[in-house]
This record gives C-alpha cells, structure tokens and sequence, in this order.
C-alpha cells in the first residue's frame, strides 16, 4: 500500500507540473507588442527586420511618390502617434519638416511634435540618423541627407534601431531581438557583397543626376556624378542653369542622365534628346515601381533594382514626353485645331 501511495503522489505532481506549462506559454504569446510608428516605409522595413514579431508597425509615408521634403500627415497619422509606444524618424533637416517644424529666418515653425506629446508625453523617440551619416554635397554646397542609399550607413541605422528596441522590450525577448538583428545584418552585408562585386564595371562612369539621392550610392559603386540638374528641392531649374548642363555633358564626353519616377519628366526627357543621352530611373525609397511595374518594398530590392537601372538605361523616345520641347499635349493640339477649323468651315457651306 505504501509503494502505491508513493506512485500515486508522483503521479499527482506530474500531472501538477504539466498543467502548468501551458498556462507559461500562453501568457508569453499574450504579451502585448510594441506599438511603432515609423516615418517613412524605410525605416518601416527597417524595424520589421529587426523586431519581427515583437512590433507591430505603422509607417506615416509608405508611397514612393509622396515627397518627405513637404508630407503633411493625416488625421490617421497623427492619431497613430498618440496611441503609440515609439516613434522611429530619420531626424535630418528638411526630411521630415512636418514633425519639428522648419527653421524660417531662425526661427522654428510649424511642426506636430508638442502637439502629439502633449497627448503622449510617455512617447519614445528614436532619432535613426546622426550628423556622422551626412556629408556636404560637393554639387549643392549643402548636406545631402539621403544617407541611407549607402549600405554602410544603412548598417549604421540599423544597429541605432536594434538598441532603441532593445531598451523597451522585455528581457526575456533580448535575445529573439538581437538574433533578427544580426540575421538582417548577414543580408546587408550580402548586398554589399553584391555591391562590390559591381564596383569595376562603373569605373570611369559620368552622370548628371536631377536629384541629389544617390550620391551615396554612387560614391559606393564609383560613379562620378559632374552635375545636378535640381540645385534647389522643388524649385525649376533656370533656362541658363540647362544650358550650363548640357555644356558640361559635352564637355566631360557624359552620356548617362539619372532621374526617378516621381519627379518632373519633361525636363529630363528633353535633356535626354538634346545630348544623345539615356536615362537611368533610379529609386531612392519604398513603394515605388521598380521591373514590370511591380513595388518594392524593401531595402534590399531597392539597391538592387538601382544595379539593375543602371545596367538598363532607357532611351527617350518622342512618344515618352515631350516632342522638341513641346509637350504630347500640345503636339496634339496642333494636329487636332487645323481639323477642326476644317470641319466648322465644312459645317459653314
């Protein structure tokens, strides 16, 4: 009877132990996440990459054809900032003027972010880029703040995403953190890789670039940007200031012209025409189409659909744009005016 017992109360704790396990488990997966807003797609992929299932993400700009430089946000955008837990931005001047505001003779106006702490003052800010991550455009004279085209300095961004999380998230979640971390770290440096293994190919490369996003990535691959066709953002560049380009590309023997998608195209295109030149379309951030129309939506394929576009440049043709100047519009209408002054006149008789 004894040995019974014995048995009988082994039996009892076994059943006491594994019962409990599940009751564990159950409470780690109802952990809450950490509710993000990012603010633009980049860094949205950015932080999936590396807090995986730990997160649960909001991006403020997620279109490639909305400009960071003048976003405003929405009521949407601004109501997923109050009920957020962190707030991940770029942090460099003129990025993201709609949250700090923009500096006008020295003074800061404008901007959502006393707004958005009065409501949510537990808010965690995370400043993703630094002053070492920029250099002076040598074309502008100003800083070029589209660091993240290079590589390197997307590694940089990433690892401050990595230690911005790794200060809120539970203990027990560090190391499924720093695993996403060092695996997203892995395909970066596979890219750059990639990236190096293309560096002989571009040597001795000239281009006029409109916007001033990829010198990072040109300065990578070695490709020699001698002009930039937009010295100011959103402001059209002078007759005198076309005319000079299009010297210099004679000049400096320059036949390559790069641009993307959501920027004026009549410029570009005639440009193109009046230098024998083909055009790159480049991509400098998520959500735009890439091959075949398709979205890319991640870093990766972003710098590697910018190798592609520069191994198949396009050239213009007089259905893509403008025709001597003249946009198709216009060239229309001088087909179209002359028939119908025919036709009023046949109508006349």
């Amino acid at each position: 009877m004894q040995r019974k017992s014995y048995y009988t109360l082994l039996f009892l704790i076994f059943l006491s132990t594994s019962t409990s396990i599940p009751n564990f488990v159950t409470a780690r997966e109802d952990t809450p996440k950490i509710q993000i807003v990012t603010s633009v797609g980049l860094l949205q992929d950015f932080v999936q990459n590396v807090g995986g299932d730990l997160v649960d993400l909001t991006s403020i700009l997620v279109e490639g054809t909305e400009d960071p430089h003048t976003y405003e946000p929405t009521q949407s955008d601004i109501t997923a900032l109050i009920n957020a837990d962190m707030f991940f931005l770029l942090g460099r001047p003129g990025l993201e003027p709609w949250w700090g505001g923009h500096e006008d003779d020295g003074e800061s106006e404008g901007g959502y972010e006393e707004i958005i702490l009065l409501d949510n003052d537990d808010l965690v800010i995370i400043t993703v880029m630094n002053e070492s991550m920029t250099e002076i455009d040598p074309l502008l004279g100003t800083e070029n703040t589209h660091g993240w085209m290079s590589p390197l300095i997307a590694k940089e961004m990433i690892t401050n995403v990595y230690l911005g999380l790794l200060e809120q998230i539970e203990p027990a979640d560090g190391d499924e953190l720093t695993q996403n971390y060092n695996n997203y770290l892995a395909q970066l440096d596979s890219l750059i890789i990639q990236l190096e293994a293309n560096q002989s190919k571009y040597e001795g490369l000239k281009v006029v670039v409109q916007h001033p996003a990829f010198m990072y990535l040109f300065d990578f691959l070695g490709i020699e940007r001698i002009g930039a066709i937009e010295e100011q953002h959103d402001v059209e560049p002078s007759p005198q200031h076309i005319q000079a380009i299009k010297d210099l590309m004679l000049a400096e023997n320059c036949t390559t012209l790069v641009s993307q998608a959501n920027l004026d195209q009549d410029v570009i295109l005639q440009l193109a025409r009046d230098t024998n030149a083909t055009i790159v379309w480049g991509v400098p951030l998520l959500g735009m189409d890439g091959r075949d129309g398709q979205s890319i939506d991640t870093y990766i394929d972003m710098i590697e659909y910018n190798i592609w576009a520069l191994d198949n440049p396009e050239t213009p043709t007089a259905e893509s744009g403008s025709i001597a100047g003249y946009p198709n519009l216009w060239f229309g209408l001088g087909f179209l005016i002359p028939i119908g002054l025919v036709y009023v006149n046949t109508q006349r008789k």
